[in-house]
């Protein structure tokens, strides 16, 4: 992440007691974005931090602000989740976590259903499983909290929206059914256990440093790969949300009693509740005029696109390749995709990112600073 500078171990003799944290897929768009938020959280983290890849590593990163710099403290440890002993041997021999962010996981509707299990479900099953062992040999305390990442996109939204937390679910294809599936999974294990959980199902995602979702529209849009067109009726909404607002979330639902065994659902405030939500139609003309790939002003059946799509992804299979783009995709312009997300405003929660376009429009910004397009 930006600002961050890491430092060897011995940089500082001594530094404050801070809380601890385990932050899973911690090299991943929002994993980095995890640590962002809690460096900075009411006094930092003592964060350990774990993805696939790298070597381990210990030390401080150093957060600068306008007003000061401070250091804090970080482990690096690298762990598959789809591993159970690997898990489990990785935890064993960590102090107790105050909390664990579990953000890990498989992101890609084009993955196979098994990929998507064992990622998805299984890995967090070992992760579960490991952390409630913890305390039974006294060699650690469970945590306090895991909250996880789940997905806002398990509702039913031809049934309801903007959706409630209880709205009806209808989740489509692997990577929906995968999520809902661990969602249930955790919120049930937590409870038998006694390892609180937290849910979170944030809506479109998107922030600098992402390359899928909300991100690759934006990227087909600035190549001109998706022609001059608008595919779908025109008159649907969907769900916005800037990464760093669903970091924040998990940050402020992680010490929260009322989080314990809880779903909560995460958008800014263009949710149709609080003010008004753009059309997507709105959001696609305004990033592609902004991206010098204007769209015509008429709009096309959605049932072309993904005609196209289905054809992409047949000569894909060809020639044993995989098509990054699905017909599932394509569902949140077919209908509107609003979560309601009264029940964490109702804590006290805002959006640091509260209008979808402007968001938007600043992380174009951001990528074409990084020469990300």
């Amino acid at each position: 992440m930006k600002g961050i500078v890491r430092v060897p171990s011995n940089f500082f003799a001594t530094q404050p007691a801070l809380p601890r944290a385990l932050v899973t897929g911690a090299n991943g768009f929002m994993g980095q974005y995890m640590q962002r938020v809690l460096m900075d959280w009411r006094g930092g983290y003592d964060m350990t931090l774990t993805d696939i890849g790298g070597e381990p590593s210990r030390g401080y990163q150093i957060l600068h602000s306008s007003a000061s710099s401070r250091a804090v403290p970080y482990a690096y440890e690298p762990c598959d989740l789809r591993d159970g002993d690997r898990v489990a041997a990785f935890l064993k021999n960590e102090r107790s976590f105050d909390v664990v962010f579990h953000v890990a996981g498989l992101f890609d509707y084009a993955a196979s259903v098994e990929d998507l299990r064992k990622v998805n479900v299984e890995g967090a099953w070992n992760l579960i499983r490991a952390l409630a062992s913890h305390g039974i040999d006294g060699s650690a305390a469970k945590p306090k909290r895991i909250v996880v990442w789940g997905a806002g996109g398990v509702y039913d939204f031809a049934k309801e929206s903007p959706a409630k937390e209880t709205s009806p679910t209808n989740p489509k294809g692997g990577y929906l059914t995968s999520k809902y599936d661990e969602e249930m999974m955790m919120l049930e294990w937590g409870a038998r256990l006694g390892v609180p959980v937290t849910i979170l199902r944030p809506c479109g995602v998107y922030g600098s440093g992402s390359r899928y979702g909300v991100a690759l529209s934006i990227m087909l849009a600035a190549r001109g790969g998706m022609g001059p067109f608008y595919f779908g009726p025109g008159n649907t909404r969907a769900g916005m949300v800037h990464a760093l607002d669903v970091c924040r979330a998990a940050a402020f639902l992680a010490n929260r009693i009322e989080g314990e065994g809880q779903i909560f659902n995460v958008n800014d405030d263009c949710d149709d509740i609080v003010q008004p939500a753009y059309r997507t139609v709105e959001l696609m003309r305004s990033c592609a005029e902004r991206l010098d790939f204007p769209l015509l002003p008429i709009n096309f059946p959605i049932g072309i696109m993904r005609f196209f799509i289905g054809n992409l992804r047949k000569k894909a299979a060809k020639k044993n390749r995989v098509s990054i783009l699905t017909e599932e995709m394509t569902d949140l312009l077919a209908y509107d995709a609003l979560l309601d997300a009264s029940k964490l405003r109702a804590l006290g929660w805002r959006p640091s990112w509260p209008d979808s376009l402007e968001g938007l429009l600043t992380t174009i910004e951001e990528y074409e600073k990084e020469d990300s397009l």
